[in-house]
């Protein structure tokens, strides 16, 4: 048992007798009531649910998905995707959350999720508990009959389901460019290139020779506006041949939209000023585990720096405190420092350098960062640089 604010609660895993209570909490926080047909076997990855209960029973609750996500090309990183957030009305206001996402940290740590990423209500709430914005992300809308034919756009060709791990390849080298893309599981693959229950999914690819380069994929829409649930491309020309197969949609679809990263090449391919691009807050993100997220990063091979850090996370204290970082062939090492440390940062800054959301620098720059020795800072700036962050799901 633990107290907070006077209230007599307990933290703990929510059981099988408590889902459908869990459920209910979830409608009436999200959905307005309405009611939902899901069962544990409704999610498409391995799934946590951690509650606070009271005298009333179960009152609020923080879901985890455990997902894998790539790291560049390097590591592929365990994170904990942060859902279903939700307290009861009648019991807001008295903590109940806080405490919550709390004891799910202690969770991630031992299991292992070394970081986190959820799409906040209140990107205010989250950052209390040390989850910090994760970049910026694009929203194209995109009038078809501005797009432009290419030659190439012949080589573009309706996918079938003999094509599945060629555009998943794809997507495994484009994945290599971010941190934080989903390594999805088979079935959240269906869930994106197999026909839904109402409606056809439409998947076209460019593969001028074996390998796919480039795909889009959507389902449903309308006349007036229908919405690319993936859009990738490894080169300018893939991305060319599949604006151009777009615009050969005019007929069907005024207008299209879809997200992207922040570094997308589109404007450089095609601009028009009927084209809206709309720069958006991407999702937040946590390192949960310090010290075991940075032995599982890896530099530039030809790398060789060190760094005393002073980490502030009062709500993880497995963080908290000096570390000496030092990296050499690419490999990180990590252990207690004893030292004055060069640099401090606070949860949210480490964290947004870790995950590229932002360079160390950038970070700076916004807004200040305590650092007593430059060498440490330009050393940390090294070992954390790298691709940016994007991430193309939700959950």
């Amino acid at each position: 048992m633990e107290h907070w604010h006077h209230h007599p609660i307990e933290l703990k895993a929510i059981g099988a007798d408590d889902m459908q209570r869990a459920w209910d909490i979830a409608a009436q926080a999200f959905s307005h009531g309405e009611r939902s047909d899901y069962t544990a076997d409704s999610f498409k990855t391995p799934f946590d649910a951690y509650g606070v209960y009271d005298e009333d029973g179960l009152q609020a609750q923080v879901g985890v998905n455990r997902y894998k996500v790539f790291m560049g090309a390097g590591p592929i990183m365990e994170m904990a995707g942060v859902g279903g957030v939700s307290c009861l009305p009648a019991k807001r206001g008295r903590g109940y959350i806080g405490r919550c996402l709390v004891h799910a940290l202690e969770q991630m740590q031992d299991t292992g999720q070394h970081i986190s990423m959820l799409f906040p209500f209140s990107q205010a709430f989250y950052r209390k508990y040390g989850w910090e914005a994760g970049g910026l992300r694009r929203f194209y809308e995109v009038p078809s009959k501005v797009l432009q034919v290419v030659k190439e756009t012949s080589e573009v060709r309706a996918a079938t389901a003999e094509d599945n791990a060629a555009i998943i390849s794809c997507y495994a080298a484009y994945a290599a460019r971010y941190r934080g893309m989903i390594q999805r599981t088979d079935q959240e693959w269906k869930g994106i290139l197999d026909d839904g229950k109402k409606h056809f999914t439409y998947t076209y690819l460019y593969a001028p020779h074996e390998a796919v380069e480039g795909y889009i994929t959507y389902r449903k829409g309308s006349w007036e506006k229908t919405y690319i649930r993936e859009f990738i491309s490894l080169n300018s020309t893939a991305q060319r041949a599949l604006l151009g197969l777009l615009h050969r949609l005019d007929m069907q679809v005024e207008k299209f939209s879809w997200h992207a990263p922040c570094d997308d090449t589109m404007w450089w391919n095609i601009g028009h000023n009927d084209i809206q691009t709309t720069v958006e807050p991407a999702c937040m993100v946590r390192v949960v585990d310090v010290p075991a997220a940075l032995r599982l990063w890896r530099t530039a091979p030809g790398l060789r720096a060190g760094a005393c850090v002073e980490v502030l996370d009062p709500h993880a204290p497995w963080n908290q405190g000096v570390w000496e970082v030092e990296c050499e062939a690419g490999v990180v090492t990590v252990k207690r420092g004893h030292e004055t440390p060069q640099l401090t940062l606070d949860i949210q800054a480490f964290s947004q350098a870790f995950c590229g959301a932002a360079t160390l620098m950038a970070i700076r720059t916004a807004r200040g960062m305590d650092v007593r020795d430059e060498a440490g800072f330009t050393a940390l700036n090294e070992i954390l640089s790298g691709p940016p962050m994007w991430m193309n799901d939700g959950f």
